[in-house]
């Protein structure tokens, strides 16, 4: 763990005081089952996971504009912690696509809270 934590570049979401922690980095939910909850329920399964594997904190990272995904977190008891105006990721095609800005937000939660 030790030495993964320290190939990670600093300020990783993966890394917090040194320690490596869970996060997701893709969460989503096919547009004909949203409203069902299931965005909910997948969260809480990894916040289980990462409970039942000891580990205290878990983060998210979502784009700014995604409203919707950010009032479920809100709901979740997560809350934002970093913001990177310069995210980057790839729109189209794998080979013809185009690198766009964007800005990704980090939220956190600390499990065993209040809010669940």
């Amino acid at each position: 763990q030790e030495s993964l934590s320290a190939s990670l570049p600093p300020g990783s979401p993966a890394v917090l005081a040194g320690r490596l922690k869970p996060y997701v980095a893709s969460l989503a939910v096919r547009q004909a089952a949203r409203g069902r909850g299931l965005g909910a329920e997948l969260v809480r399964a990894c916040e289980a996971a990462a409970a039942g594997k000891g580990q205290r904190i878990v983060q998210i990272q979502v784009e700014s504009t995604n409203e919707v995904a950010l009032r479920l977190y809100a709901r979740l008891g997560y809350r934002v912690v970093a913001m990177d105006t310069r995210a980057r990721k790839l729109v189209g095609d794998v080979f013809f696509g185009e690198s766009v800005l964007f800005t990704k937000l980090t939220l956190e939660k600390t499990l065993g809270g209040d809010a669940t």
